[in-house]
């Protein structure tokens, strides 16, 4: 199927890049039809006129041209075209640039700067749990799963993560316990043994500083990377929803297709969370931010909170949790 569709790109693209010709070789076989049609007509008066057999000779010449020149021709154009998409990286680049005053460095600084975002998240699935409750500094344990599908947009060059780091902020500490770390890593499910995994069984404990941590990986050409961290953290309930700390949030560094964010209660079924969250829009047209504010999930429950959204690089998803209740107080 995908040889089929290169083939009718191949055909679709050397009949435009060859029009003129292609429509003189259309008329020419169309003067050659008229002319079988009418061979036996034309045969006769052209024998009495110019002498024997010469119509039948320049007709089979001419049958010879079409199919050789005509069809032969066409077939091997076809074979031998490139497609753009199949032209070298840096030709495909520096034709977007094709100005006559556009120098040798601001070429190669345009193909720097597209090599930065030929890949993205096709899915983004952030899975938040809250733990635990603890009453004396009001806090909740919040455990929170990222897996990031990363997509390399071309099929003849790897992609390196540039700038791509796990980031960790802590919040609130219970008994001097900030938080942890128990899975850090990504692999590439074309190639199996391409992996960098950099936390797994063995627990990173956190501090008061943010956690940073960047993750040097080479996606292969034409394939795909998953990444994933796991961390869990303290969050202070009913904090100043003016300070950005306070505010759980997520956010993406390249663009997003689909991310989907699931908040899930564990603690037991009497306890309420309340909290509000938002996120833009970047579905509507200019973009809009949505809001939810005063939404409680009870104990054993979990919603949906963004499903199949896209996000540009540096969106966020944010949380903000508020209060604690029990069921027997509503």
């Amino acid at each position: 199927m995908k040889n089929n569709q290169k083939i009718l790109k191949k055909i679709s693209a050397v009949y435009f890049r060859f029009k003129p010709i292609v429509i003189f070789y259309i008329l020419f076989v169309a003067f050659w039809i008229i002319l079988y049609f009418y061979r036996i007509q034309l045969t006769t008066s052209i024998d009495n006129n110019i002498g024997a057999g010469f119509f039948l000779s320049y007709f089979a010449s001419l049958s010879e041209d079409i199919i050789f020149f005509g069809i032969i021709g066409f077939v091997a154009l076809v074979l031998s075209t490139k497609l753009p998409e199949d032209e070298e990286f840096s030709i495909r680049i520096r034709s977007l640039a094709n100005s006559d005053n556009v120098g040798l460095s601001a070429k190669n600084y345009l193909e720097s700067q597209i090599k930065k975002i030929l890949a993205y998240h096709s899915e983004t699935i952030i899975k938040v749990v809250i733990k635990d409750y603890d009453s004396k500094t009001n806090s909740i344990k919040v455990y929170t799963e990222i897996t990031n599908t990363i997509m390399n947009m071309c099929k003849d060059i790897s992609y390196p993560l540039i700038e791509t780091e796990a980031l960790v902020e802590p919040d609130s500490s219970v008994n001097g316990n900030y938080g942890y770390i128990s899975y850090l890593g990504v692999y590439d499910e074309r190639e199996v043994s391409n992996r960098t995994i950099l936390i797994d069984g063995d627990i990173h404990e956190l501090d008061q500083n943010t956690f940073r941590q960047e993750i040097p990986f080479v996606i292969s050409e034409n394939s795909t990377a998953n990444w994933r961290l796991c961390f869990c953290i303290w969050q202070k309930l009913g904090a100043d929803r003016k300070v950005d700390q306070n505010w759980y949030f997520s956010q993406v560094e390249r663009y997003t297709e689909s991310l989907v964010v699931e908040l899930h209660n564990e603690l037991d079924s009497d306890n309420l969370i309340v909290y509000d969250y938002s996120y833009l829009d970047r579905g509507k047209s200019p973009c809009e931010r949505i809001s939810e504010k005063g939404l409680q999930i009870a104990g054993k429950d979990k919603k949906k909170l963004v499903n199949n959204f896209q996000f540009y690089p540096m969106d966020r998803f944010e949380i903000y949790f508020s209060e604690h209740k029990n069921k027997e107080d509503e």
